[in-house]
């Protein structure tokens, strides 16, 4: 990723992490996206090999630990959170109360 890409996302990411909702937001979008780009980079790897983002992620697969690029057996949800350090558990607990009339 390059720097100044790197630079927004660090910085959206540390505003996400001040609001509760944000987070919920944030990652509603990052993480299913990023799962999709990993399935679609298993299916056709020769025509994306070339790109830098795909050179990243495979990097950050290896050294993750994970299946690289073209596992059949890949489990490419896991696979984001994983790359994502499982934002989710970290998030605190939404709850939502009585937004309505009052039942009583």
């Amino acid at each position: 990723m390059p720097a100044d890409d790197y630079e927004r996302f660090v910085g959206a990411r540390e505003r996400v992490n001040n609001t509760a909702d944000a987070q919920y937001v944030m990652n509603g979008v990052y993480l299913p996206a990023l799962a999709w780009v990993l399935q679609e980079a298993d299916k056709d790897q020769e025509s994306h090999e070339g790109q830098r983002w795909y050179r990243a992620l495979q990097a950050r697969l290896e050294g993750a630990k994970l299946r690289p690029f073209g596992e059949e057996t890949a489990d490419r949800l896991m696979d984001a959170q994983r790359l994502l350090n499982l934002p989710f558990p970290k998030m605190p607990l939404m709850v939502v109360g009585d937004i309505g009339d009052d039942p009583s």
